[in-house]
């Protein structure tokens, strides 16, 4: 090793020729990998025994060797099995015998124990006052017999009744879904995951988890952070009304095209600046955060611009039709039908003015619009009921026009604070 020159790549290539390759020196790796875990998991560290407490004893020794297992060596519950017959792990926690019904058996059993363990956590690493991040996904199924109802609703035997059809967030529409939440502190320790049907909305998983974490386990205290359309202004009016709900969120890209006529002058201070705060009598008693994704405006910019070149073909193609005279295109309605279905392609509809009657077309860009949108490329706009400041700054200005929407005065940070 004197002679080599250690790099990580090298270094990963004599490892894996030298250690790996042996069957010892393998079974005496995961040895330690699994002893340290197992080391993790003690009382002196995550006191993960306490945490299963309400569990029987054995079914308890068999979560936590499953928990060690996916650590070191994930795998199916059968080869799970198999393996914890002679291991490392087995031997410290007591364990003989274990079978795939054993296992089944204590999964079984940690779900009806959920709702204690979760209250344990909270008990853990919950204090008032904290700030608590939700999140909500959804994850395909391939496996048709699983499925548990068809595309109209009807029943069908031995199926999954959380899969349903839904909206994907990939685009994809071919699979039925089923969407899991995971509501967790601001490290990212997850203390409460729920699953719903596929066809669950981000509103309705926030209005359900929200909801529990109050009824069930009694936290109030508590701010919610969630992605854009997860509390839309709905949710938040519903939820504050049932009590305190503070929360951070996101503006609809939608919403954010409204603040254009009073605050559109101000978005170009972003060019230098990083924050933009500002008020808006929509939102009462709440701050308006504005910040700009350089990366994402340069990208926007250019689909935006590939898009509109290629919807300006489709039209070019339409407009030879209606001047063609052998064409049947020559009658207002078809023409616009067509003209319409060619703007509309690629969904850049919005930004043409199409003009059109017997035995004519023409069209322009509403250059209006794509000065706005160009404005709007990048930027995210936070909202939040939070009012102590979280953003210091040294050197601040004011947003001119905030004054008359009662608000505080829209604050604006420079960069590289």
């Amino acid at each position: 090793m004197d002679d080599m020159k250690v790099t990580p790549r090298r270094f990963g290539k004599e490892l894996l020729n030298t250690v790996l390759l042996k069957d010892a020196e393998v079974e005496y790796l995961e040895y330690g990998m699994s002893h340290a875990v197992l080391t993790a998991m003690d009382r002196d560290h995550l006191d993960f025994d306490t945490l299963l407490a309400s569990m029987s004893d054995r079914n308890r020794r068999i979560v936590m060797a499953m928990v060690a297992m996916n650590i070191v060596n994930p795998s199916s519950k059968a080869e799970m099995a198999r393996m914890l017959e002679d291991s490392y792990v087995s031997r410290v926690l007591g364990l003989r015998g274990i079978t795939e019904h054993d296992i089944y058996n204590a999964l079984d059993e940690l779900f009806t124990c959920q709702i204690l363990i979760e209250a344990e956590k909270c008990r853990r690493h919950f204090m008032p006052g904290d700030m608590l991040l939700l999140d909500s996904t959804n994850c395909r199924s391939t496996g048709k017999k699983s499925l548990g109802h068809d595309r109209e609703g009807n029943p069908v035997d031995g199926g999954f009744t959380l899969l349903k059809w839904g909206h994907g967030k990939d685009g994809r529409k071919a699979d039925p879904l089923f969407v899991f939440c995971n509501l967790g502190t601001r490290a990212g320790l997850p203390l409460v995951s729920r699953v719903f049907p596929g066809n669950t909305s981000d509103p309705e998983v926030a209005l359900s988890v929200v909801g529990e974490m109050r009824t069930t386990y009694h936290l109030e205290d508590f701010s919610r952070a969630g992605d854009r359309g997860t509390f839309p202004g709905t949710v938040i009016s519903r939820l504050s009304e049932e009590g305190t709900f503070k929360f951070i969120t996101a503006v609809r890209h939608s919403k954010i095209a409204s603040f254009i006529p009073e605050f559109g002058g101000s978005f170009g201070l972003l060019d230098e600046k990083d924050i933009l705060e500002f008020g808006d009598p929509e939102f009462p008693g709440e701050r308006l955060l504005a910040c700009r994704n350089p990366v994402r405006q340069a990208e926007s910019l250019n689909k935006r611009t590939a898009l509109i070149n290629l919807t300006v073909k489709e039209l070019d193609k339409v407009k030879a039709r209606v001047a063609n005279p052998r064409s049947r295109l020559s009658e207002e309605t078809p023409i616009a039908i067509a003209a319409t279905r060619a703007a509309g392609k690629y969904k850049m509809g919005k930004f043409f003015r199409i003009t059109c009657r017997d035995g004519f077309l023409d069209y322009a860009l509403n250059e209006d619009l794509m000065e706005t949108e160009k404005l709007l490329d990048g930027i995210y706009v936070i909202r939040t009921s939070l009012i102590t400041r979280l953003i210091k700054c040294r050197n601040l200005a004011i947003s001119p026009g905030v004054e008359r929407t009662g608000n505080p005065p829209a604050l604006v940070s420079a960069r590289n604070d």
